[in-house]
């Protein structure tokens, strides 16, 4: 059986959170205003990022090799990556958050051919921001404050057959994607959110986990174990 893997990027397919660890070393200080007005539920995510990044005082090229030199991917990312492919799969990073540094991320890990679903952000001619931001489709009745649609990419995947993994730790457009996938891994929040709504997660902290799910699916010998 083919499964096709959604996986979240920040504080899952990556260790940490790429976009905060930018916007610490980055940005203006007011982006920290910011973080507190989402915080409080005054802002939405799509608003609270593209306010935070029009504020970064650097290139797209200067956060980019910022990021390949200090950010990493979890532990396991790589025998996932295997492991759905074993299945006739693949995984497909799907995220709210920019495509250029999760881009930046894989590519210096080895993963160029990996695909991806995240916001483009187009720099302006100095390449810095303000930027433009665009936006993938999503479902119709999705709310647009999540930025990314994640169960669109589930039920495009069901559509044509595969069966369903998502991987993520966030609530908003995580809690609908794991609501609609066949099989879960959760940590963080969206793990709490699923055992308050009686939606099956398997806990992970590293990825391990999900890949030794998708190996015993494709029968081929159990990896390393998490």
């Amino acid at each position: 059986m083919t499964f096709y893997v959604a996986c979240d990027f920040d504080d899952t397919a990556a260790e940490m959170n790429v976009a905060q660890m930018l916007l610490e070393r980055f940005a203006a200080r007011t982006t920290r205003m910011h973080r507190e007005l989402f915080s409080r539920g005054e802002t939405d995510f799509r608003e609270y990022q593209e306010r935070a990044f029009d504020e970064v005082r650097a290139t797209v090229g200067e956060m980019s090799e910022y990021v390949s030199r200090n950010a990493s991917l979890r532990p396991g990312f790589a025998e996932l990556v295997e492991a759905a492919s074993g299945t006739g799969g693949s995984v497909k990073i799907v995220s709210a958050g920019l495509r250029f540094y999760i881009r930046a991320l894989l590519d210096a890990r080895g993963f160029e051919k990996l695909d991806i679903v995240a916001v483009d952000a187009t720099a302006s001619s100095t390449g810095r921001g303000p930027f433009r931001y665009d936006y993938p489709l999503r479902l119709r009745g999705c709310d647009p404050a999540g930025a990314v649609c994640k169960c669109k990419a589930i039920m495009d995947a069901k559509a044509a057959g595969m069966r369903t993994v998502f991987i993520g730790d966030g609530l908003r457009s995580d809690a609908c994607a794991a609501a609609r996938a066949e099989v879960v891994f959760a940590r963080s929040r969206l793990l709490n959110y699923c055992r308050e709504n009686g939606i099956p997660a398997n806990p992970f902290e590293s990825l391990h986990p999900a890949a030794s799910f998708l190996r015993a699916q494709s029968g081929k010998p159990e990896g390393r174990a998490e």
